[in-house]
């Protein structure tokens, strides 16, 4: 997990969008900022317990891509909806 998506989120809905609430409407990322740094231990830990042969980390990798495109794109699917 990448708890800096959440730190660029932030900065960008501050920048951008000129949001100043913090308490509500940054909650989602503000949880997220401080969850992650969490979630990547833990994902770096199962990575090390689950690639132990070449096809198993090529399999893993492949996961991670998928899920860091669905992150990274999390904020453009929300507007595509609702905007």
């Amino acid at each position: 997990m990448i708890p800096e998506i959440a730190e660029n989120k932030i900065d960008g809905l501050k920048k951008f969008y000129d949001v100043k609430d913090n308490e509500e409407t940054l909650k989602f990322f503000k949880v997220h900022q401080h969850a992650d740094k969490w979630h990547r231990k833990v994902v770096r830990k199962l990575l090390g317990e689950v690639c132990n042969s070449e096809a198993k980390k090529e399999e893993a990798l492949d996961a991670i891509d998928q899920a860091l495109f669905c992150l990274n794109n999390f904020l453009t699917g929300m507007e595509r909806v609702y905007c």
